[in-house]
C-alpha cells in the first residue's frame, strides 16, 4: 500500500508512471498475438502492474474526499479547498486521469485498436 506521509504530486507521479509502464507492457502482450491466462508468469508484471495503479488511486481517492465531486475547472478556486493543496492536488489528477481525452491519448498509441484489458482492468471494463 501507498505511504500516506507522500504528497499527492508525488503520487500523481508514480501512478503517471506506474499507467505508461503498464500501458507499455499490455502493448508489448499484445504484439505478441497470445491470449494467456492471468495465472500465466508473463502475464503476471502485467497484473502486478495494474494492481499499483490502483493502490495509486485508492489513495488519491482517500486524499481528495469530497474534492472528487467538484468539477476540474472549479478545483483551483474552490474557497474551500484553498489552504488544503494537497487535496486539490490529488482531486485533480483523479479528474485527468479519468477523462475520455487521455483514455483516448492513451488508446491512440495501438492505432485502430483499443487497448487490452488484461487482468483486474478486464474486470472493471466488463
Amino acid at each position: 500500500m501507498v505511504s500516506t506521509t507522500t504528497p499527492a504530486l508525488d503520487l500523481a507521479g508514480q501512478l503517471w508512471a506506474a499507467d505508461l509502464a503498464y500501458l507499455t507492457a499490455v502493448e508489448q502482450y499484445w504484439a505478441t498475438g497470445l491470449d494467456l491466462p492471468d495465472t500465466d508468469p508473463r502475464v503476471a508484471h502485467l497484473l502486478d502492474l495494474g494492481d499499483q495503479c490502483l493502490d495509486l488511486i485508492d489513495e488519491l481517492e482517500q486524499r481528495a474526499g469530497h474534492a472528487l465531486a467538484i468539477r476540474l475547472n472549479d478545483l483551483a478556486t474552490s474557497p474551500e479547498l484553498e489552504l488544503i493543496p494537497d487535496v486539490t492536488t490529488a482531486a485533480a489528477v483523479l479528474r485527468v486521469f479519468a477523462t475520455d481525452l487521455y483514455i483516448a491519448d492513451a488508446e491512440a498509441l495501438q492505432p485502430g485498436r483499443e487497448l487490452p484489458a488484461v487482468g483486474i482492468w478486464a474486470d472493471l471494463t466488463d
